[in-house]
């Protein structure tokens, strides 16, 4: 966390009486806490300070490829493009259970989808997360839309796939998706919708999605789907140079800018 706070620049750390009480990393030259009776007394009111589309809305912070953590930065129009993408179906995330701490990019759907959208925000108990917990949240908040990750998806559909019945989309992934807990799913909950979602923090959670109706069309392994709106797909080779549509066993197709590269190639 101090490192985090160095690299960042913040000047301000927003924190809670909890987390302050198991001591705050150093480096920060003024610490807020939520609830504290000096925070209580300011004016509520609005700053009046213009946000463009273009300017940050969070900064979040991944392992990353190197094994250093690296903060990723998300706009406001990262956020709207997520949150309107075709991709969720009109009515489906109405009502949205919030699993993600705020601080993992699942919040962003979990958050702003239902909220931009005139829809409900239910947030889950941290004390138990068993999926017996889950299952009876999910039924009696009457939650329509739902992100989880591919480990928890797979618990939940090993231990009581029943339990997503009634939601009307499950969007699941940051790891491997395993088709046995998609089919077992779809058997169980034939309403409803499981969607493979693909892409790292850098994307704004999502950059490619599948969606599985019948448990009979879930194929193995899942493909990472169609990329959202917006974004484009590129297969890449081992140098990283875009192949053709398809490329026979024993094809001598170069790319374009390839020195040796003659010709009209394939797009």
């Amino acid at each position: 966390m101090e490192w985090i706070l160095s690299d960042a620049g913040a000047r301000v750390l927003l924190t809670d009486a909890v987390t302050e009480g198991r001591g705050l990393p150093a480096g920060c030259a003024e610490v807020v806490t939520v609830g504290d009776a000096g925070v209580a007394v300011l004016d509520g009111g609005d700053l009046e300070v213009v946000s463009l589309p273009g300017q940050l809305a969070y900064v979040m912070y991944t392992s990353g490829s190197t094994g250093e953590p690296k903060g990723v930065a998300v706009t406001h129009q990262d956020v709207l493009e997520l949150c309107s993408d075709s991709m969720f179906t009109p009515g489906a995330h109405d009502r949205v259970l919030m699993l993600a701490p705020y601080a993992f990019d699942p919040s962003t759907y979990e958050v702003w989808r239902p909220l931009l959208h005139g829809g409900c925000v239910v947030t889950a108990a941290e004390d138990d997360l068993s999926v017996a917990a889950l299952a009876q949240v999910l039924a009696e908040e009457r939650i329509t839309g739902l992100q989880v990750t591919a480990g928890l998806f797979r618990v939940m559909a090993e231990e009581d796939p029943a339990c997503f019945a009634g939601i009307r989309e499950v969007i699941t992934g940051g790891d491997v998706i395993s088709p046995t807990a998609v089919r077992r799913v779809l058997e169980h909950c034939p309403g409803t919708v499981v969607r493979g979602a693909y892409g790292p923090t850098e994307t704004t959670l999502f950059a490619s999605q599948s969606p599985f109706r019948r448990a009979a069309e879930v194929p193995a392994p899942l493909p990472i789907g169609r990329p959202l709106d917006g974004m484009h797909a590129y297969i890449l080779d081992e140098h990283l140079t875009p192949c053709p549509p398809e490329r026979p066993e024993n094809s001598t197709w170069q790319a374009p800018d390839s020195p040796a590269a003659t010709g009209n190639a394939p797009p």
